[in-house]
């Protein structure tokens, strides 16, 4: 299958290649790192982390064939080479799962059309597989819309994934620029590819606005997650037949009430971008120097007995600040989130289990009314970033403190969901060179 789609691919270059209009182009990186700091958080199999090394080397090729006069097709692939990490220091491992492993995976497949239908408005529709990002200056932490789960209301961050978000769907977008700003509407209706259950349906709708000079950068959305459900017996596993080896109800002591847990849920978010380099001017600073920027979400708005009867512990704030580079580096920024739910941000219980309730790293019976297995050693989270790029050449590097899960560094069949800093004094740094074609 892999050898077939780069035949494709390359053929497809080679027809249109000579054609006017036609770009290829290509990347390429390798990256190191090591964690720092870290802890055993699944008694069911230990995995330690730390001061353990990170790494990988990728490569990928993007053809963009326009195909009308408004509308373009992407193609974009790439290939990696990941350095696995497993805990050999107890002897209960040999070095065999440390080689390197290898997989090719589709970034984009998607056709893009604009239309003029104003001197001031304009449409755009995309279909296939394609990326989005709709916090633009945020390098690590924020993305909630599409870079969380409602039920449980867990999170995605780590280097340079920001942008990365992909989407199987469509996209239409309408942009309105006027003398007082652009005005901005986007709606996503997509098939889940990334988190179970997959292939659920979901809608998600943005509304945004930038001031002239983009002094003011501002956007909110919903998102119905899960809406169309493409197998109701896994959106609510309890008593359906769908295995799951945690529970996923919940039974009320007093009233014995049972409510069966969803991972259907309605997700909100906000963000906002300030620049006042508009008032005092760029000189020796940076494009991107001195913004200011936030996001806040609300994963999972309906409350539910035991686990989610808190809207408040699903509240995640994001503040983030570019510090002043002064055109050395093209982008300097620090970032901090604050998170108070207090159970572990892992997804083993979603993959594992089937199961929609929050992951605990215990053997005990589940206790909603306790404290035993509420984490607050993680509240916050932390992230500074830099790059610069030179030509066709760039270096970029992170110390962080996120979400990054162990399970991409993990072999095949022995993958573990827990985060690779799950406290907020487990840190990782990472140094990327790559280079652009």
């Amino acid at each position: 299958m892999k050898k077939s789609v780069l035949l494709i691919f390359f053929t497809t270059w080679l027809v249109f290649a000579e054609n006017p209009g036609i770009n290829f182009s290509g990347w390429g990186w390798i990256t190191m790192g090591q964690v720092k700091g870290s802890e055993f958080t699944n008694i069911m199999s230990n995995v330690n982390f730390d001061e353990k090394p990170l790494g990988d080397i990728q490569a990928g090729v993007m053809l963009t064939v326009p195909v009308l006069s408004r509308t373009t097709c992407r193609l974009h692939v790439k290939s990696s080479f990941v350095f696995p990490v497993v805990n050999i220091s107890m002897g209960v491992e040999n070095a065999e799962p440390l080689q390197k492993s290898f997989s090719f995976s589709l970034l984009e497949a998607s056709i893009q059309t604009y239309w003029d239908i104003s001197d001031n408005d304009s449409i755009e529709i995309r279909f296939g597989y394609f990326p989005v990002k709709y916090n633009p200056e945020a390098v690590n932490l924020g993305e909630y819309l599409f870079r969380s789960n409602a039920y449980p209301p867990l999170l995605v961050s780590g280097f340079e994934i920001a942008d990365k978000v992909t989407l199987a769907g469509i996209h239409s977008g309408f942009r309105n620029n006027t003398s007082s700003g652009c005005y901005k509407a986007d709606l996503f209706f997509n098939t889940e590819t990334d988190l179970y259950p997959t292939m659920d349906l979901s809608l998600t709708a943005l509304i945004g606005y930038t001031s002239p000079e983009k002094f003011i950068d501002f956007s909110t959305g919903v998102s119905f997650f899960h809406m169309i459900p493409f197998d109701k017996k896994r959106i609510k596993p309890a008593n359906s037949g769908t295995y799951t080896t945690q529970s996923a109800s919940f039974v009320d002591s007093v009233t014995g009430d049972t409510t069966d847990y969803t991972f259907k849920g309605t997700k909100a978010a906000a963000r906002i971008t300030l620049d006042p380099k508009v008032f005092i001017g760029s000189g020796i600073l940076g494009e991107n120097d001195l913004k200011l920027y936030a996001e806040v979400a609300v994963l999972g708005i309906k409350n539910y007995p035991g686990w989610y009867n808190n809207r408040k512990e699903r509240i995640p704030i994001m503040i983030g600040f570019n510090l002043p580079a002064f055109k050395i580096l093209d982008v300097f920024a620090a970032e901090i989130e604050y998170y108070p739910m207090p159970y572990q941000n892992s997804f083993q219980f979603m993959w594992k289990s089937n199961s929609p309730v929050p992951y605990f790293n215990t053997y005990a019976g589940i206790d909603y009314y306790s404290d035993w297995s509420r984490k607050t050693d993680d509240d916050w989270k932390w992230s500074l970033y830099a790059s610069k790029k030179i030509k066709n050449l760039r270096i970029s590097g992170q110390i962080a403190s996120d979400h990054t899960s162990r399970a991409s560094y993990m072999p095949a069949g022995k993958k573990v969901y827990t985060e690779i800093c799950p406290r907020t004094k487990d840190w990782y740094y990472v140094i990327r060179c790559g280079f652009f074609f």
